[in-house]
């Protein structure tokens, strides 16, 4: 499970640098305050994980609205089944259904993207293997490790310049993508070697 782990985050490091960057300077700081916490895997900066031991693990229609809002869920499919005949990964939003066969790994905005799968044959297993990040742990960091209602009480003038950057948030998050012609360059200007 440990290279699984490791696998899916250094895809993330791969084909979402700043993304990746911005999750290990908050995720660590959210550490380094609070030292009773701890990573789920070394070599992995995704702080939650689920398993979904099957045999014939199929997700019905749905968005992770609790992950963040612009944060990659890591996905892989593991058992023995046919790819091509059931286990699609369905990703509502896109309008695409992607044969997924075990093995394989996805990064998706697994909150901002509908998703599911298909059921497999009889007799076969399909089994799957996530990583994500409540986008709680991001706000509470922002926020100087706080609530919002302690952060309204403690810092209202903070609270309210918060409140005033809602609507554009969501544009200054989507920066953390990377356009396929920036990988490169934003690979090398994210030290993701840490």
């Amino acid at each position: 499970m440990r290279r699984l782990a490791h696998h899916q985050s250094a895809a993330f490091t791969q084909f979402g640098p700043k993304m990746f960057e911005d999750y290990r300077i908050k995720l660590s700081a959210l550490l380094k305050k609070f030292p009773a916490l701890m990573w789920n895997f070394s070599g992995s900066i995704f702080p939650a994980a689920s398993w979904n031991f099957g045999p014939n693990a199929v997700t019905y229609s749905h968005a992770d609205h609790c992950n963040r809002a612009i944060g990659w869920c890591a996905i892989t499919a593991l058992g023995q089944y046919d790819p091509t005949r059931g286990g699609h990964l369905v990703l509502e939003s896109f309008r695409l259904i992607i044969e997924f066969p075990p093995g394989a790994t996805i990064l998706i905005p697994s909150a901002s993207c509908i998703h599911s799968n298909t059921p497999i044959q009889c007799g076969e297993s399909r089994m799957a293997f996530t990583q994500y990040a409540a986008g709680g742990l991001f706000r509470f960091v922002d926020y100087g490790f706080r609530s919002w209602k302690k952060l309204q009480v403690e810092d209202p003038a903070l609270s309210r310049q918060f409140e005033v950057e809602r609507g554009s948030r969501w544009a200054k998050e989507l920066k953390l993508y990377s356009k396929t012609s920036e990988l490169h360059q934003d690979r090398q200007a994210c030290d993701i070697s840490k």
